[in-house]
């Protein structure tokens, strides 16, 4: 049975070959970037949320985060209050590799963290930039209130939620739908590869390149230009 199990040098050979073709045929497969009205339905549809409550408030500073900074949901998960300056409009998040980069809030967005953490009253700099707001409530020995940090599965459910009541197709937006939004928006402004590379926290330029497959105008207007 052993000798049935044990695959030939030859299989592992394909094997390999094939997880390396799959690899490239994922790769070479482009990002869904949301249309700009459907990203911007999405990120407005925090507001109509109801009812009042630190949540909605959580939501809103949420999705204001992702749509201004194109961070993964893991990384802003692992977010604590003491990695924003709100005054400097900056974070400082760690990445894929445990790499560390500088991403950069709007000014909504900043106003939208700091009503937030107002709203739930946590004062120490180690407390999660974004909370669980159910019976993971603590104390810390100082006397402030305390929470665990809000889980990506909590994040994914929140931003589809936010779709929905968007109106948007089931499965059409998800939280690295604003990633997507946000460097395709980049690369339109500032047509900077390297900066958006830097921004995203891409290890290699290859990954970003992609994005600039996405708009075609700029391809449209050179053609128009050569060929009229």
């Amino acid at each position: 049975i052993k000798d049935l199990l044990r695959p030939e040098y030859a299989q592992t050979v394909r094997y390999a070959q094939a997880v390396r073709e799959m690899g490239k045929r994922r790769e070479s497969r482009l990002p869904r970037v949301p249309a700009p009205a459907m990203t911007e339905a999405v990120r407005q549809s925090a507001y109509a949320d109801s009812p009042k409550s630190e949540i909605r408030l959580r939501d809103i500073a949420l999705a204001e985060f992702l749509h201004s900074t194109g961070c993964r949901i893991d990384e802003a998960r692992r977010l604590r209050v003491r990695d924003i300056s709100l005054s400097e409009r900056k974070a400082k998040v760690t990445g894929k590799g445990d790499k560390e980069r500088y991403v950069f809030l709007s000014q909504i967005s900043a106003h939208a963290l700091a009503a937030y953490w107002e709203a739930r009253g946590f004062a120490e700099r180690s407390n999660p930039a974004f909370a669980r707001h159910d019976n993971g409530y603590g104390v810390s020995k100082s006397g402030y209130k305390r929470v665990a940090g809000i889980t990506t599965q909590t994040m994914w459910k929140t931003v589809t939620r936010l779709a929905d009541l968007a109106g948007v197709e089931k499965g059409a937006f998800t939280p690295h739908s604003f990633r997507h939004a946000y460097a395709d928006r980049l690369l339109g402004e500032t047509d900077n590869l390297a900066v958006v590379q830097e921004l995203l926290g891409h290890a290699s330029p290859v990954t970003t390149r992609k994005y600039t497959q996405i708009t075609d105008t700029k391809m449209q207007e050179a053609h128009r230009k050569a060929f009229g």
